[in-house]
């Protein structure tokens, strides 16, 4: 009974969103952003920082995801620490900053290792500015090129905040970089964040998939930033990118695209020693057949996934066997491998890690014994040669013993 009701809970909270804003009156500010969060009919809870609100309810996440709108909020309602918990838990989250921000974002971003300007700096650039309304916004087109994450051209891109620092990790990525002749305002001569570009918007997908996306404006998810046309001498009249990128942006942080799967694992053995009744391990040079399915979400639901680089091991301290799967029809993948030579206990391992795409990992023990004397040939193929030493080693003997002892009796013979 509690099982079903844990699922019927799980499922009423499916793609449930929370929105923190600064105040009540941003909602007509950030009108088109709380569209797209609404855009396939997920709930969205609108509350502003001084609300009161819990992130668990009963043990479980109360949100699928949280978007932070506000560079303001204290942490004291909810603290860093329940933030790091639902990420852990398998939350989404957007984190808006600005110029200035409250100092419970550094240590949330320090654990999601990603570091954040000085409080007060500002990113500038002299040859990519614009004024739009009552704002001085740069523009950058220098946007991140895979296409798992933006699968349309995107360029022109109005910010208005704080710059990034991202060290060397394989779960974080810049998104959104500013052109090259950007600085920032209190240190214009240290480009900080890169050693070439200063990152404006990041991304980081967690070992268990929580995904989560750094920006280090809230400007650019603002209505002004979506309908604004840039006049600059460098440019012909165009109209801003930010309301196509923030559509990519969302709809990968909601997991509504670049979410895969694996299904219908199955592995058997197909060659090898006959087992016996009493013993179903897999013995040393078995061949076995592995089977899994590949999924993708696509506008809701599962699709057929086709990839060429799915791979196989067999490890025991170091990958022993690496193998790559064959597609054999839409989506699904067989490889036939050859079990080590070297008893032991492996570990059968199906591992797909790509840039934006859901991780997909599965483990399997499986330990391999050696061959039971009844599983061992009598005369083994490969040892001949040690069999034809001997038989020539016991025929010579027996031929030098007849003719020692013959030689003997002869000898003896001539005596008498």
């Amino acid at each position: 009974m509690r099982l079903i009701f844990i699922v019927f809970i799980s499922i009423c909270l499916a793609n449930k969103t929370l929105v923190i804003l600064e105040r009540n009156e941003d909602q007509q500010k950030f009108s088109q952003f709380i569209e797209l969060l609404k855009k396939n009919g997920d709930e969205v809870e609108i509350i502003n920082k001084m609300t009161l609100f819990q992130l668990f309810e009963n043990g479980e996440k109360k949100y699928s995801n949280v978007i932070l709108l506000t560079p303001h909020y204290t942490f004291k309602k909810v603290s860093v620490k329940e933030f790091i918990q639902f990420i852990d838990n398998g939350g989404n989250m957007v984190i808006t900053l600005g110029k200035k921000y409250e100092d419970g974002y550094k240590q949330l971003l320090y654990s999601l290792d990603m570091e954040v300007d000085s409080n007060g700096s500002n990113v500038v650039d002299e040859k990519h500015t614009v004024k739009i309304g009552e704002f001085e916004m740069i523009f950058s087109n220098n946007v991140h090129n895979n296409q798992n994450i933006f699968n349309q051209r995107i360029q022109n891109i109005l910010f208005s905040g704080i710059g990034l620092y991202l060290p060397p990790s394989p779960f974080t990525s810049s998104l959104l970089k500013a052109q090259d002749s950007a600085s920032t305002s209190l240190f214009p001569n240290v480009s900080f964040a890169q050693e070439t570009n200063i990152t404006l918007v990041a991304s980081l997908q967690a070992r268990n998939n929580a995904r989560i996306i750094v920006s280090g404006s809230s400007l650019l998810f603002s209505n002004i930033a979506f309908d604004s046309v840039i006049e600059h001498p460098s440019l012909n009249l165009i109209k801003s990118d930010n309301k196509k990128f923030t559509e990519n942006i969302i709809d990968w942080v909601l997991q509504r695209r670049c979410v895969i799967r694996m299904k219908n694992i199955h592995w058997e053995k197909i060659n090898g020693v006959k087992e016996v009744d009493y013993d179903h391990q897999l013995v040393i040079n078995d061949t076995i057949k592995v089977n899994v399915e590949l999924e993708q979400l696509n506008q809701g639901n599962y699709v057929p996934f086709n990839v060429d680089d799915l791979q196989i091991e067999f490890k025991l301290l170091d990958p022993v066997i690496v193998k790559n799967f064959k597609r054999i029809d839409n989506g699904k993948y067989e490889v036939i491998v050859q079990t080590p030579d070297k008893f032991g206990v492996y570990t059968m391992i199906i591992n797909y890690r790509r840039p934006f795409l859901s991780y997909l990992e599965y483990k399997e023990t499986i330990p391999l014994r050696t061959f039971r004397l009844t599983q061992v040939d009598r005369f083994l193929t490969g040892a001949y040669p040690f069999y034809a030493a001997c038989a020539s080693m016991a025929v010579g003997f027996i031929v030098f013993s007849f003719i020692y002892l013959n030689q003997i009796e002869k000898k003896e013979i001539k005596q008498d």
